[in-house]
């Protein structure tokens, strides 16, 4: 795997780009400023895959108010032996002929002003492609158009039988992330904590590829550094001068704004904010919920193999008392009991540990405890210390053992 865009869900987006290019629609590809580059580059990959091998690049730069001045001067129409008049029919019937090119409109700065002339262009260019004399939707150019920064909306284009309006979006689900992590950053998953780092990566970046990266790179001080880490990434960007919205509170233009800047993306009917955002913007318990998706997906896993053990051990003798410590509602079975349940019946002397070793017993308690108080973090949104996490871990490994 080269990029990410060869991972499942954000290959079927360019999947579907190409197919609806091939379609002959006019495709609207509405993008945020920071675009990786090898969105591109695996695009006209899947482009030549599909017979769409030559593309030719329109950079309108400072020039977007007359789009068919741009496309006239680019294709040096105006040189040719034979007058060719500005209008769409003529200005595309004398572009190179070749059935396999693809057009990529890029860098469309346009002022308010000019919003409405490149929506009317749009519009007659839909209208000759509807009415073309070439029938064949394989014997017209192939237009991509790149709206960027967030200056022109989906809904400032009215609704036309070829138009297709996508909007950029690297949102994964945890699969392509895990795919991108293993197969094309070669993150190393082989035990608990890599784990727990992957799930905190994919909790926290959720659609941001780069700043999976640097997650990533962060490794196994990604516990002790997130907010630093989130920090700088946002600061980089400047995200602090976008004031801090609820979502649900959010206008459509808000949204878009947010959006372009890579700040939010949308899932759905609702929106998702980067959580270098929320970082930066003091909306700590969002990011702690987020690392608590991670927890539970890694850690209670660990917390409960560690309470099977204990329940299901001779050497445990619960008495009376252990089964009323809620007399409204008794416990029945000892594989009913909590982690909680039991550090307290521990501590209480309600449950008999029949082992005489002092240093085993005491790895059993403290465990017991360690095992307890984490998950009692984690409920409560409390992010553990790494090193008890680690702990943790190595002595749940080394539980069934002392058990014997």
């Amino acid at each position: 795997m080269d990029n990410w865009w060869q991972t499942p869900s954000l290959s079927r987006f360019i999947g579907e780009l190409v197919e609806s290019l091939w379609r002959g629609q006019i495709v609207l590809l509405f993008t945020p400023k920071r675009v990786p580059s090898d969105f591109i580059q695996e695009f006209k990959a899947r482009c030549r895959t599909n017979d769409i091998s030559d593309f030719e690049t329109v950079d309108f730069g400072q020039n977007s108010s007359n789009p068919l001045d741009v496309i006239y001067d680019h294709f040096s129409l105006g040189e040719l032996e034979t007058y060719v008049p500005k209008n769409i029919h003529d200005v595309f019937g004398h572009i190179p002929a070749s059935i396999s090119t693809l057009l990529i409109f890029k860098n469309l700065k346009l002022e308010e002003a000019e919003k409405k002339g490149f929506t009317e262009f749009m519009g007659h260019l839909s209208h000759y492609y509807r009415t073309s004399e070439h029938d064949a939707h394989e014997h017209k150019h192939k237009l991509l158009v790149l709206i960027e920064n967030g200056q022109l909306l989906p809904d400032d284009f009215s609704p036309e039988p070829n138009f297709e309006r996508k909007v950029f979006s690297q949102l994964a689900n945890p699969l392509t992330q895990h795919n991108g992590l293993c197969y094309y950053l070669n993150f190393e998953n082989g035990n608990v904590m890599s784990e727990l780092h992957e799930q905190l990566i994919i909790s926290l970046a959720r659609f941001d590829l780069e700043l999976t990266e640097q997650l990533v790179q962060a490794n196994s001080l990604l516990l002790d550094k997130y907010e630093e880490i989130l920090n700088d990434y946002a600061n980089d960007r400047s995200w602090g001068d976008v004031q801090y919205i609820a979502a649900s509170q959010l206008t459509s233009n808000e949204k878009w704004q947010r959006w372009s800047e890579g700040i939010l993306d949308f899932d759905g009917e609702g929106v998702i904010y980067n959580s270098a955002f929320l970082q930066m913007h003091g909306q700590s318990n969002e990011i702690k919920r987020r690392m608590w998706v991670a927890m539970v997906r890694t850690i209670f896993p660990v917390i409960e193999g560690v309470r099977h053990e204990l329940v299901s051990s001779k050497m445990f003798d619960f008495k009376d008392d252990a089964y009323l410590i809620n007399r409204d509602n008794p416990i029945n079975n000892r594989s009913d009991f909590e982690i909680g349940q039991i550090a307290y019946c521990t501590k209480m002397k309600y449950i008999h540990v029949n082992c005489y070793d002092r240093q085993r017993r005491k790895r059993i308690f403290d465990l017991i405890k360690l095992s307890a108080d984490i998950r009692n973090d984690i409920a409560h949104l409390d992010i553990p210390k790494k090193e008890n996490l680690e702990l943790l871990i190595q002595e749940a490994n080394d539980l069934p053992e002392i058990l014997k």
